[in-house]
């Protein structure tokens, strides 16, 4: 099994902020779930701002995936204002959406 690229679907360079934040969640919690590490999800980002395909002044600092409950939350600063947005994944029926629903009930 290959590395799961994380893919930036409907974002680019000009997105807004709270947007891609939103929007590339659920793919970092797909990549938490294809364990793929934090060193090479930073990478993944940085390749997708190159590409244009990721706003460039979002710094990917910190994600997380918690496997029992399926919450999962990832952090970028902006690096033109200092500011921290957090975004949180929530149920993705296409990576682990049973786990979501059945610790939901």
């Amino acid at each position: 099994m290959g590395e799961y690229k994380i893919k930036s679907r409907f974002i680019n360079d000009q997105t807004d902020f709270r947007l891609a934040t939103s929007g590339i969640a659920y793919e970092i919690k797909k990549a938490h779930i294809n364990h793929v590490n934090h060193l090479d999800i930073g990478k993944q980002i940085e390749r997708l701002k190159k590409d244009d395909q990721f706003p460039s002044n979002l710094d990917y600092i910190d994600s997380f995936y918690d496997q029992k409950s399926g919450l999962s939350g990832v952090a970028f600063k902006d690096s033109n204002t200092g500011k921290v947005t957090v975004g949180f994944a929530g149920t993705n029926v296409n990576a682990d959406g049973l786990v979501d629903i059945v610790n939901e009930y």
